[in-house]
């Protein structure tokens, strides 16, 4: 049972990194390029936070990740007092990540629910599809199997309304996966 629940981990843990994580430069693009394949959606718009999440992803990158951490929370806090509710949802999303890497599944669980909130009140279609993944990843880990295929299947629909290119394949993969995941689980459970 245990190698059980260390799969639905690791599992889950792929599924949100995939799902969240900054792209990777593997294939040779100029920074630029990486910042232009990233949905408007997922961007924040004020300079300001913009500035601090551009600075936490530096600190990140150089292995600094407590410091990356304080930066995203000085941009959220900013969010709050400029009243920027789209760029709140978005770096509550971020903290989430940094959260989950942590292993504070719950506070990951926690600031992901505020994003979904949040970008449900700005309409941002992206951002809640991106965090339904998040959380239908959490459940997995959770053992919620029933709820992270309604997590799943919100996601899908929200990403086909979406008119972002690219992004529903990417919510049609991490439901795919799940539901293959989901089938193996079954078929190797005890009757």
């Amino acid at each position: 049972m245990i190698k059980l629940e260390r799969f639905r981990l690791v599992l889950a843990f792929v599924s949100l990194l995939m799902a969240l994580a900054s792209p990777l430069n593997l294939s040779g693009q100029t920074e630029k390029a990486l910042q232009d394949s990233v949905p408007p959606e997922l961007q924040a718009s004020d300079p300001d936070v913009k500035a601090y999440i551009d600075s936490a992803e530096k600190l990140q990158q150089d292995g600094n990740y407590a410091d990356g951490f304080q930066q995203l929370q000085k941009a959220l806090d900013l969010c709050t007092q400029k009243g920027l509710l789209a760029d709140k949802a978005l770096l509550e999303a971020k903290l989430a990540v940094a959260y989950f890497v942590q292993g504070k599944l719950e506070d990951a669980n926690q600031q992901f629910l505020n994003s979904f909130a949040d970008s449900t009140k700005t309409g941002n279609l992206v951002l809640q599809a991106d965090t339904l993944i998040a959380l239908t990843a959490l459940a997995q880990a959770s053992g919620k199997m029933d709820e992270a295929l309604g997590l799943a299947t919100r996601a899908l629909d929200l990403a086909r309304k979406s008119k972002t290119s690219g992004f529903s394949p990417a919510a049609w993969g991490s439901w795919e996966d799940f539901s293959l995941s989901w089938a193996n689980l079954r078929r190797l459970a005890p009757p």
